[in-house]
């Protein structure tokens, strides 16, 4: 079958049944996702070794794995991007993302780690609203590392452009109770990252 024509496999309709069924234990009941072992063990060789490794279970008809660290969605979309099914990227926003890449990390999918981080950089844009939330969110992802400095990385250049280039009034701006109730460390982390940023821009 011809790469294009994969995501058809996704259709019940295709006439390929499936034999790998995904049951998120977080969410409601009946919350399952069907497909095929064989093009998600191409892809990943987690799913390689789980399936037809050592990390084989014994045969069924049709085997069952718990998914407890990701929801349907984010999961479904990690198997569509595997199916090579067009995905629209626009439509995901920080978070949706982040959980994206952790998937492609678990399951070491290189080309989706690299899709996710150019859609963040295409698409994801940060404001003085969200600024510290995206920031945030990069501290979640520590142990992520290309995620985590990509997400810093725009809320450092978010606040360089606010302030036009100026640490000391970044430095005001956070000093100021009145700004935000943020974390002291990520307040931090961010001042820090903005002197490396702004040392870089001087070498150049």
């Amino acid at each position: 079958m011809a790469a294009e024509n994969l995501s058809n496999c996704l259709d019940i309709s295709c006439g390929i049944p499936t034999d790998v069924r995904f049951l998120f234990i977080k969410e409601k009941i009946g919350k399952e996702l069907k497909a095929h072992k064989f093009p998600l063990a191409v892809a990943s060789d987690v799913f390689q070794r789980e399936f037809y490794g050592s990390m084989k279970k014994e045969a069924t008809e049709e085997e069952d794995v718990k998914i407890v660290d990701a929801t349907m969605e984010v999961f479904k979309t990690m198997v569509e991007f595997i199916y090579n099914k067009e995905l629209n990227w626009k439509a995901f926003d920080l978070h949706f993302l982040s959980s994206l890449y952790y998937l492609g990390d678990k399951y070491n999918i290189a080309n989706l780690k690299a899709s996710v981080l150019n859609s963040i950089a295409d698409h994801q844009r940060v404001n003085m609203e969200n600024v510290l939330v995206v920031a945030t969110l990069a501290e979640e992802n520590v142990n992520l590392y290309p995620l985590y400095e990509e997400v810093y990385q725009m809320s450092v250049a978010c606040l360089d452009i606010h302030f036009q280039g100026s640490y000391k009034e970044v430095v005001k701006f956070f000093s100021d109770p009145k700004s935000f109730e943020a974390d002291p460390r990520i307040v931090a982390k961010l001042m820090q990252k903005l002197l490396v940023f702004k040392s870089s821009i001087a070498m150049q």
